[in-house]
């Protein structure tokens, strides 16, 4: 469906999103000018090139505006009186585009689907930082292995850099036509272990009491609250990070976390016992009407508080732990659960875990609580 309008930039703010399909406007007044409307609207630059209707991309309104949209048409227009493709021209210049400059294009894609994003950002802007600002066609298979390789100390994180670069590639070369290579592509993975740390009693007694003590310190306050959300609830990390008030239900004494932000797009239900709804009550009282984050940034309260590494670090030395990650949280309760002869079913239910994962992960520790367990039958008879 096409229709000719006169395009002002009222009457295109005026025209209605479409969930139906797409509708196509052409402009009165600029030749192979169109904008298309579905439950966005974009400009496009339409034209038969070679015989063929080529449709190419100019950006999204009101990001572009109407006047700078006109001004990409006389551009293409120049391009195509020289015997130029524009859509070639366009692949060619994204081609030179660099990997933080592909990085944003991407992050606005996935925005609604990846629950990363901002973690990713960080290790573009940290990890991958000497590529960060080199063009697409820089980067080469060699020094990507190289990097790669010198990160053998930390082999999950030297994975993870080189699968992020991947993706961007991946994303490139389907998503935005270009012709490159992905430089990612035959670089061996380091192996990854499963972990299986937890802490055992008294580490776990000098964690919660570290924790307790940190409490009275005002700069300490809110980070000893959301790690003790982390060893209560046992749920992940960027979930906790990015509670929203809104997601609580204090008065049924649980936590709601949607669909978008869950790891298996699943709806999950935490279930909060005493602790857990003592420190969310008590930010609610001191928060809610400031920021819709549990835990708001201290620079920006309207965005949540970012990767709290130096603090975790902090922690770790004040409670005497060594080996011991935010993650390993999660697999300390549900070991203590194990032990505590909790049956698989409602571990795994507690965890939002699949039984699979659960059998996999804890049935060693199940094993060996028993063997312990049938020891001590005997203890003071033989």
């Amino acid at each position: 469906m096409k229709k000719n309008i006169v395009f002002t930039e009222r009457n295109i703010q005026n025209l209605p999103l479409y969930d139906g399909g797409k509708i196509a406007y052409k402009d009165k007044k600029t030749d192979h000018l169109f904008l298309y409307v579905s439950t966005i609207k974009v400009f496009y630059y339409v034209r038969k090139i070679k015989g063929k209707t080529r449709c190419i991309k100019i950006d999204v309104f009101p990001k572009i505006s109407l006047q700078a949209a006109k001004n990409k048409v006389i551009e293409y227009n120049a391009l195509f009186l020289d015997g130029i493709d524009p859509g070639d021209e366009k692949k060619q210049q994204k081609k030179e585009i660099s990997l933080l400059e592909l990085f944003e294009i991407y992050a606005i894609a996935k925005k609604h689907e990846k629950r990363t994003i901002e973690e990713d950002r960080r290790k573009l802007n940290t990890m991958l930082l000497a590529f960060r600002d080199k063009k697409l066609n820089e980067i080469t298979n060699r020094e990507l292995d190289k990097f790669h390789k010198s990160l053998y100390k930390t082999t999950y994180a030297a994975n993870r850099a080189i699968m992020l670069v991947s993706a961007l590639y991946t994303y490139a070369i389907k998503k935005l036509g270009l012709k490159i290579d992905n430089p990612a592509i035959g670089i061996t993975k380091f192996p990854e272990y499963a972990r299986n740390r937890f802490l055992n009693h008294e580490e776990l007694k000098r964690f919660i009491d570290t924790l307790t003590d940190w409490e009275k310190l005002p700069n300490r306050t809110d980070y000893a609250d959301l790690f003790k959300l982390a060893i209560y609830t046992g749920a992940r990390k960027n979930n906790i990070l990015q509670m929203e008030f809104s997601e609580l239900d204090l008065s049924n004494e649980t936590w709601i976390i949607p669909p978008i932000k869950s790891k298996n797009k699943k709806e999950m239900v935490i279930i909060l016992q005493k602790e857990p709804l003592e420190i969310l009550h008590r930010r609610s009282t001191r928060l809610k009407l400031k920021s819709r984050f549990v835990f708001p940034s201290p620079i920006n309260i309207s965005k949540p508080l970012v990767e709290p590494k130096r603090q975790w670090l902090n922690l770790l030395k004040d409670a005497e732990l060594s080996d011991f990650t935010i993650h390993d949280c999660r697999r300390t309760l549900a070991s203590h659960l194990v032990m505590a002869n909790i049956d698989m079913k409602t571990v795994s239910e507690i965890l939002h875990n699949s039984l699979k994962v659960c059998n996999n992960n804890y049935a060693r520790l199940l094993q060996s609580h028993k063997r312990k367990a049938l020891d001590n039958v005997f203890k003071g008879i033989l």
